[in-house]
């Protein structure tokens, strides 16, 4: 037990076991359900909806009879920069506490360096961002490209546990590309150079040829005219909408269909008039559906399992929210009879089968109703069909006797 309840343990699905010869409870297979592949404990508990003593003794009983194994995983020293950090002053620049106490595989020294050019990039010019001298030259500019390559570049950090500082490193990394680029084009480098310079963020250099006057009133209008488009209201919608369908998409390759409606959802709220929003979002509405009502499913069936109040309301909340579920259905029906309420079981009943109609199980439950309820010509029809799908099945034609006494 000592062993499992580490957070950093690893847990893995027995390959030669054959789940479906099990006799599980429902809190073991809900807790089956959340590990795919190989899954740290500390994942275990965040996705369960039992406490996390609850979550550790299914854990135990599941490695004892040999469900499930145990992999230690191997633990890393975190990794430094392939290159001496730069020597910098931060100055008074105020870090997260948060975000140098994530826990990932890099050095807090390196986390520092990460945060203060993320935050700071946007401002900086390219020849800061690269730590260069506004005079520098090509030459300059590639070697300390490729020294800062060597800190930021994604594929430094292969496999590393990089949790949010992914996305800046990605970012930075960006800059720094797009900065490189545009210092080592000789048409590029001069038209930012003199725009520097009209902003006052540089001084002419000796090498700064004196711009003809009627080209820089063009080179300022149409900067001007970028700056108007950059700053358009209805642009900056459209391009909000263009990251948030991105979004939905990325979840969409992960199967996360909440999360993919909920972008997609914000997607359209930013550019209405986009039918490609509006058919995405079509398309997973479904799935989004299912998997929310599914929640709320699960977490009835343990609430049920320890004999908690609030079960009976999740699976008719599941049902609700997800009309097409006929295992949802099936439960309330199945539940309301257990209180011997066919009226209102009836409906829920009438609905599974509507969605699967070649389920005998959920015909011979409608009848059963139907047959409590006096309805025995209705009854019978469920017998009848069940019996034209398997002529064998001796509860059907027991109950199809019993709905034809009457008649």
């Amino acid at each position: 037990m000592a062993r499992i309840i580490q957070d950093d343990t690893v847990l893995f699905l027995n390959s030669e076991v054959k789940l479906e010869d099990l006799d599980l409870t429902a809190q073991e297979g809900f807790i089956l359900s959340r590990i795919t592949r190989k899954t740290a404990v500390r994942e275990v508990y965040q996705l369960s909806l039992l406490d996390r003593a609850a979550t550790a003794s299914v854990l135990k009983k599941l490695v004892d009879q040999g469900v499930l194994g145990i992999d230690e995983p191997e633990k890393e020293e975190p990794v430094a920069a392939a290159v001496p950090l730069p020597k910098r002053d931060y100055g008074g620049f105020i870090f997260n506490l948060l975000e140098l106490q994530e826990e990932i595989d890099l050095p807090q020294d390196l986390k520092k360096e990460i945060l203060f050019v993320h935050t700071q990039m946007d401002e900086w010019t390219n020849y800061e961002l690269l730590g260069l001298t506004p005079d520098a030259g090509e030459a300059a500019v590639r070697t300390a490209f490729l020294q800062l390559s060597k800190i930021f570049h994604p594929d430094v950090y292969f496999r590393k546990r990089l949790g949010s500082y992914q996305t800046r490193i990605n970012q930075i990394y960006s800059h720094l590309a797009a900065a490189h680029a545009t210092l080592t084009d000789p048409v590029e480098c001069v038209q930012y150079r003199r725009r520097l310079i009209d902003e006052g963020k540089i001084l002419p250099g000796p090498n700064d040829l004196p711009e003809d006057p009627m080209e820089r009133e063009r080179r300022l209008q149409r900067q001007a005219k970028e700056q108007r488009i950059l700053n358009n209201p209805m642009l900056k919608r459209v391009q909000k909408g263009r990251e948030f369908f991105e979004a939905g998409e990325a979840d969409i390759q992960k199967q996360a269909w909440i999360s993919a409606a909920n972008n997609f959802k914000f997607a359209i709220m930013y550019d209405p008039h986009n039918e490609l929003y509006k058919h995405k979002a079509e398309q997973v509405k479904d799935l989004a559906d299912r998997a929310a009502a599914e929640r709320v499913y699960q977490r009835g069936l343990v609430l049920e399992s320890y004999g908690q109040d609030g079960y009976f309301e999740m699976f008719i909340k599941a049902a609700t929210m997800y009309p097409n579920g006929a295992e949802f259905n099936v439960k309330v029906a199945r539940s309301y009879c257990d209180q011997t309420d066919y009226r209102e079981a009836l409906p829920f009943a009438k609905r599974a089968v509507a969605v699967e109609p070649k389920n005998n199980e959920y015909r011979l439950l409608l009848g059963q109703i139907l047959l409590k309820l006096k309805d025995k010509a209705e009854a019978a029809k469920q017998f009848e069909a069940v019996i034209k799908a398997e002529p064998e099945n001796e509860l059907a034609k027991n109950l199809l006797k019993e709905a034809k006494k009457w008649f």
